[in-house]
């Protein structure tokens, strides 16, 4: 189901149903239902710590600093010259210092030391100290020396000058393989520098494993299986340089091919017509499992690349056979189902066995819950071959199947590459003995699981990637909202770090905004909602706080303000500007938050195929004018230097300052965007902050801060929200749709019930209770459906919770009404529920109450009015046109746990005729772009 996620939206339907606040739902809950949340984000220092990247198990920080010598002596074992490089590259953003690597002797400040006393047992753990005596590494094995340079590397990119703080670190990792799934297929040789700065990206978050898929771009030397370009084939040369790249920095590489399924790697085959099964093409296209010239290329392909890597594992992946042509070839027809499946497992066995290598597949068609053979094809393959465990969904529900495959090894792998969906896979594996899991992001890259070119990323895919190895390394259950940095910041640190200030720069002075502020935003709907003194407080305390002294400007009762880009048109632009009083300033630092979008598909998309794919267009634009009348610009674009306040990554050049919860249990972020002065010895005049466009979004600008001043401001005056109300700029909404309340229970519950949906309700405590009440979050006492959720016997462990989800139904009589295309409801979960809740289901059901016409999720990231598209059916059991009017609407909410009593708040059942809102894929965490 979709959110409405449009700002102006959400307040002219407040308006029209006369409530005074939007309703939220929300996974991560920790806070009361009236009081906000309010952390600092940074990825440099955080209350006198490092923040480090992935986090360490266990950091002890001593008292004071030291400070970094002039002349930098390292001493290292012999076969190191990497660390050294990578330390040598970490100390040139010092200025005076240089690295010098020393003989074996006593007196060097940074010592890397191989030793089996006082170090953790693990062989990738490692412990770092940092005291008077200076800097020591010490490990068992060369694994864990690397890994200890690259915290020192994260400590020294986040140093404030020459000092680091003393600390003791001890550190392993909870997975023993952390691996990363990509294919270079779709990436020809000349990108191999990008490759590179990939890898060594992968090596700073402590990855130790990547599935490389090449196919038909590998440089077979028996067949010639590619019409492909020769430079697009990759030489042994250049496999060799990838390889050897990858073991200095204790990255295992184990190749993966699609043999049987997706099988178009072979199709390049000048034969491939004889070899194929069925008349299936494109991605579905299969080998014919009987065809001897097809098991001959299959054999000598895996041949070639298992000794060219020199692996011990090979992954035929073999996933989702049963949705290509099986089983469909006259010669195929002549032999039983079971029988083909276990003849051509046999056949890849031996070649295994062969080689000395265990096989890696996919559990998908090893399930009866996929197609009728997978128990057939299961009990075929041998014990120790490893069960690649991969799900889209969020995973919780992958433990339903857990029993069948109790006789192998697991390896969790989180194809989405949603940092949830990791999170649980991790979690899963972990419950079940496994310490292997993998990721990838093939909705979120051009380059299909590379980070390769910056306009071929999402901050998604960026942003994911940090959480994500996070997770591996430390597992936590802190959702990935929770995390102390900004992920996407951090890779844009590792990759892209000419793109972004990546270095702590100093303490700012914040830029007076008191007499330009145009809009009070609390209580508009539009952001983020602060009810008391209290939350705004806590909020502007934590800006104060960081280094730039963003000054928030607040007035009692919860009021926060800002300038907000919807006012008076100034030279075809709508504009708004404030004077900097001829002041010369290095940087300046600007914090920036904007509406959700009506459409966040058109602010930041997947826009077409190629290398244009992501599209991200402008939001606003922030012009100096200098004393002599010269003009510099710098422009905003959505998802790069700014986002919505609801979004869960940030952009690719900002940084988000403070992230937590409002008084709406509405997860909300704020980020900064920095701007280098071009120009830092002319004195600037004004600022303007505009726009050419308010369809959809409404940037905002809630502080500025400057660094380098020549002068220092003036103390402000003292602010008087009523000037701010004769600025308020007129605003300019899209067109309201019309919207029927159907349901808004002011008269009372009506037909509404409680049903069990999947979950019997004996699993819980007490019965379900259903009361209409004052809504509390009101201020002129609508009414709102109260449903309070005891808890679950055990708090949901031991029960069905561990096999799925606890599940909790909502139902009404519905008509629907001829050209209805949009319906909706306002919900909201109370902060006392366990985090593992993960989305709420808004069903239309036929009225025989078994079959539905379609359902949506509402993602468990985007908090505001759930509603859906009605204009077509998603996963109908009956045609569109075969629905009557006769029906039944069923909310349901989803939880993996139930510890204690959980209240789930309803409100204004609601359809429209106006289709004003767009889908992404049902079930997403985030949307794919």
């Amino acid at each position: 189901m979709r959110i409405m996620n449009g700002g102006e939206w959400l307040s002219a339907v407040a308006a029209l149903w006369k409530k005074s606040t939007v309703a939220a739902l929300c996974l991560c809950i920790s806070a009361t239902l009236t009081a906000a949340t309010v952390r600092q984000v940074s990825n440099f220092e955080l209350e006198g710590r490092p923040v480090l990247v992935p986090s360490v198990q266990k950091m002890e920080q001593g008292e004071g600093t030291i400070v970094l010598p002039a002349t930098f002596t390292v001493l290292l074992p012999d076969g190191e010259a990497l660390i050294a490089e990578k330390l040598e590259a970490a100390l040139k953003r010092f200025s005076g210092v240089k690295m010098n690597r020393v003989p074996e002797r006593t007196d060097a400040f940074c010592r890397f030391i191989l030793t089996e006393t006082g170090v953790p047992a693990h062989e990738q753990g490692y412990r770092l100290s940092v005291n008077d005596s200076g800097i020591e590494v010490a490990a068992r094995k060369s694994a864990g020396l690397f890994y200890g340079m690259q915290t020192l590397c994260n400590l020294l990119r986040n140093a404030n000058g020459l000092e680091l703080r003393k600390l003791h670190i001890s550190d392993w990792p909870d997975f023993d393989r952390r691996g990363y799934f990509c294919t270079i297929r779709f990436q020809p040789p000349k990108m191999m520098p990008q490759l590179k700065i990939a890898i060594d990206a992968m090596a700073s978050l402590k990855i130790n494993w990547l599935l490389l898929d090449n196919s038909e771009a590998f440089p077979y030397q028996k067949f010639k299986l590619s019409r492909r370009k020769p430079e697009n084939i990759y030489t042994l040369e250049q496999m060799h340089e990838i390889i050897d790249y990858c073991r200095a920095r204790h990255i295992e590489i184990t190749p993966t091919m699609q043999i049987w399924s997706h099988s178009a790697w072979l199709n390049q085959h000048p034969d491939w017509e004889k070899m194929r099964e069925g008349e299936r093409e494109g991605w579905g296209c299969q080998l014919c499992p009987l065809n001897e010239q097809a098991r001959e290329i299959v054999e000598q392909a895996i041949t070639e690349q298992v000794q060219l890597y020199g692996t011990k594992l090979f992954s035929p992946l073999m996933d989702e056979i049963y949705s290509g042509p099986f089983h469909t070839c006259p010669r195929c027809k002549e032999v039983p189902p079971e029988k083909l499946l276990r003849d051509y497992v046999k056949f890849l066995e031996d070649i295994c066995r062969r080689l000395g290598v265990t096989m890696m597949v996919c559990q998908d068609a090893l399930e009866n819950r996929y197609w009728k053979y997978g128990d057939a094809l299961r009990d075929a393959f041998d014990s120790s071959t490893r069960i690649l465990w991969w799900n889209y969904d969020d995973n919780l529900k992958m433990v339903w199947n857990l029993p069948a495959f109790k006789r192998f090894p697991l390896v969790g792998h989180a194809l989405c590459g949603k940092p949830i969906n990791l999170h649980n896979v991790a979690r899963l594996m972990l419950a079940n003995g496994s310490r292997e899991c993998t990721t990838t992001f093939w909705y979120y890259t051009y380059a299909c699981g590379i980070h390769s070119r910056l306009e071929w990323e999402t901050p998604d895919s960026l942003g994911g990637f940090a959480n994500s190895y996070d997770y591996l390394w430390h597992f936590t259950e802190k959702h990935y909202t929770e995390f102390d940095y900004d992920g996407t910041f951090e890779m844009m640190r590792l990759m892209y770090p000419e793109e972004i200030m990546a270095s702590p720069a100093g303490q700012g002075d914040p830029v007076p905004l008191e007499g330009a502020v145009n809009a009070e935003l609390s209580g508009t709907g539009r952001y983020p909602v602060f009810t008391s003194d209290d939350s705004t407080v806590a909020l502007a305390k934590a800006l104060a706080e960081l280094p730039e002294r963003f000054r928030l400007i607040t007035s009692p009762g919860g009021h926060y303000y800002g300038i907000r880009l919807a006012g008076v048109p100034k030279e075809g632009r709508w504009c708004a500007e404030f004077g900097f009083g001829n002041r010369k300033a290095e940087s300046l630092s600007f914090l920036m938050t904007a509406s959700i979008p009506t459409n966040r598909f058109e602010y930041g998309r997947c826009a077409t195929e190629g290398a244009k794919r992501f599209r991200y267009e402008p939001a606003a634009l922030i012009v100096l004018t200098y004393d002599d009348g010269d003009r510099t610009e710098a422009v905003l674009k959505y998802r790069r230097e700014i986002t919505d306040w609801n979004r869960p990554f940030g952009g690719f050049k900002m940084r988000f300052a403070v992230r937590g919860l409002d008084d709406l249990d509405q997860h909300f972020n704020f980020g900064i965007y920095d701007f280098v002065n071009p120009h830092p010895g002319k004195p600037i005049k004004t600022i303007a902050f505009s726009t050419k466009r308010l369809d959809g979004i409404s940037p905002v600008m809630l502080a500025a801060s400057a660094r380098g001043l020549d002068k220092p401001f003036p103390a402000p005056g003292k602010f008087n929200p009523a000037d701010v109300a004769k600025r308020l700029p007129a605003q300019q909404d899209p067109p309201l749709p019309v919207v029927n309340v159907r349901q808004d229970f002011e008269h009372g519950l009506g037909d509404v019930t409680v049903s069990k949906g999947y979950t019997s309700h004996d699993q819980f405590t007490a019965p379900i209770r259903l009361e209409v009440v004052d809504d509390p979050l009101s201020k002129t006492g609508n009414k709102a459906l109260k449903v309070t959720v005891p808890p679950a016997i055990n708090g949901g462990r031991g029960t069905i919770a561990d096999n799925g989800y606890l599940r909790v139904s909502i139902d009404m009589p519905y008509t629907i009404e001829p050209g209805t295309k949009a319906v909706s409801v306002r919900c909201r979960v109370s902060a006392s529920a366990f985090p593992g809740i993960n989305h709420v289901n808004d069903y239309l059901m036929h009225k025989d109450k078994e079959h539905y016409w379609f359902y949506e999720v509402v993602p468990s990231t985007v908090w505001r009015t759930a509603s859906t598209p009605f204009a077509r059916s998603r996963r109908a059991t009956k045609p569109y046109d075969d629905k009557t009017q006769a029906a039944l609407r069923r909310i349901s909410f989803f939880f993996k746990r139930v510890p204690e009593t959980v209240e789930l708040w309803l409100d204004d059942f609601a359809d429209s005729p106006d289709e004003v809102w767009k889908t992404w894929v049902a079930g997403d965490e985030e949307e794919p772009n």
